[in-house]
Order: structure tokens, then C-alpha cells, then sequence
């Protein structure tokens, strides 16, 4: 899958926002084609599909962008990490975690 298809399933207009499978897919595919990566912040979509920030999964920030392979393996597994912990318990039930991605694309 292409960053271009992967869009598609954003669930913003205006950046890079998926769904756990995918924000690890759209990682490996960065990496993969040499895309810095200057990290992840966690957004949430409520039941009525309304998006907002997490107060909880603040996820990552850098100055310099990731563009090795062991700081894009580091980056999936904060992402993983993010995601168990909002699985148990949920930051409020029926929220969906999101992770927006921050590219120097």
C-alpha cells in the first residue's frame, strides 16, 4: 500500500491520523522508502465520530526526525505500547485511539 492509499483511511483531511494497524503499516512503509518520521500523537474519535487530542497517549516528539531502523522499531512499539494501555481500561468507554503522524514529507 502507498502513503497516497494509505491517506484514504485518514481520519483527517489534513494530516496522517489511522487506526493502530495502519499508523504501523504507514511506519514500515516510511521507513521503507526512507520518509523521516518526527513522531506521534495520540488523537481519539468518539462514538458520534467527533475527533479530539488524548489527554493520556501525548505520544512523540522530536527536533531531528527518526531515520534509522532501530528508531522506527523504537517508534511502532511506543505506538504498540500507547494502544495496550488505552485498551485496559479505555480513557472513556467506546473511544477509538487514533495516532496522527508527523513526517518530514
Amino acid at each position: 500500500m502507498s502513503l497516497e492509499n494509505l491517506q484514504q483511511y485518514s481520519a483527517s483531511t489534513r494530516e496522517l491520523v489511522l487506526p493502530l494497524p495502519l499508523a504501523l503499516e504507514a511506519i514500515a512503509l516510511m521507513e521503507q522508502l526512507k520518509i523521516p518520521v518526527f513522531g506521534w500523537e495520540g488523537w481519539i474519535r468518539l462514538p458520534g465520530g467527533r475527533l479530539g487530542h488524548s489527554a493520556l497517549h501525548q505520544g512523540t516528539a522530536f527536533e531531528c526526525a527518526i531515520t534509522t531502523s532501530s528508531e522506527y522499531t523504537w517508534l511502532k512499539q511506543t505506538i504498540q505500547e500507547s494502544y495496550d494501555l488505552h485498551q485496559s481500561p479505555p480513557e472513556a468507554p467506546s473511544i477509538e485511539l487514533l495516532f496522527c503522524i508527523t513526517t518530514g514529507a
